[in-house]
């Protein structure tokens, strides 16, 4: 029986309504799937950024971009995951973050209350 471990690149969860899909074996080639209840979007290349974090990989993308109003933001933590050799794919639990941004041309000094507001998903699935 081998212990030989390969780790994972490639990411499906789904959870809150939001199904994602993120492939991350070529960090040239960058590929984010959101689908939600008001369909799909894809993301790819320089629309996605990545910064390694304390708590894992954050991929994030600009949803909406509305001046004067506000920016919208997702972004999902991935774990460092390995699977077995022989195992297909690993589960795994996550979460999402899409964060909107209050904006305004005056800055941010007249928005009462919280320049930014965020809706958290709770995310399960698989990784390979």
């Amino acid at each position: 029986m081998s212990n030989e471990l390969v780790q994972v690149k490639t990411y499906h969860v789904e959870g809150d309504g939001i199904t994602l899909y993120f492939l991350g074996d070529d960090p040239a080639a960058l590929e984010l799937t959101y689908n939600d209840a008001q369909g799909e979007r894809k993301f790819s290349g320089k629309e996605i950024s990545q910064q390694e974090t304390p708590i894992g990989l954050m991929v994030s993308v600009m949803m909406e971009a509305i001046p004067d109003l506000r920016t919208v933001v997702l972004s999902l933590a991935l774990p460092t995951a390995n699977r077995p050799a022989d195992m297909r794919s690993v589960m795994l639990k996550t979460f999402a973050v899409r964060t909107t941004n209050h904006t305004t041309i005056a800055g941010p000094d007249i928005i009462e209350g919280a320049t930014q507001t965020y809706e958290v998903f709770v995310l399960d699935g698989n990784a390979w």
